[in-house]
């Protein structure tokens, strides 16, 4: 689906990403992490891989140590920052 049509499947994993589904969260750091449908931002994909992580989506916490290669400790600060302001949505 993501290859034929990935507006469609971005849509759907940011509407389950942001309802807090583990698995969804972490294929959007992917998104993120490649810049595959959405502008390439290691902040973004480390704060999606921090939260699936967080509940316990194993892969997350390996993806996370290779992005953190990538980023200034400022920004990772500012993407642990971002996942302690993150609300599921209601």
């Amino acid at each position: 689906m993501a290859k034929k049509n990935i507006v469609s499947a971005l849509k759907i994993l940011v509407d389950d990403a942001g309802n807090g589904m583990a698995e969804a969260q972490y294929y959007l750091g992917d998104l993120y992490g490649d810049g595959i449908g959405v502008p390439q931002d290691y902040m973004l994909a480390h704060m999606w891989y921090n939260l699936s992580a967080l509940q316990g989506y194993e892969n997350a916490t390996d993806q996370i140590s290779s992005l953190e290669d990538k980023m200034s400790p400022q920004q990772i600060e500012q993407a642990q920052e971002m996942v302690r302001d993150w609300n599921p949505k209601k």
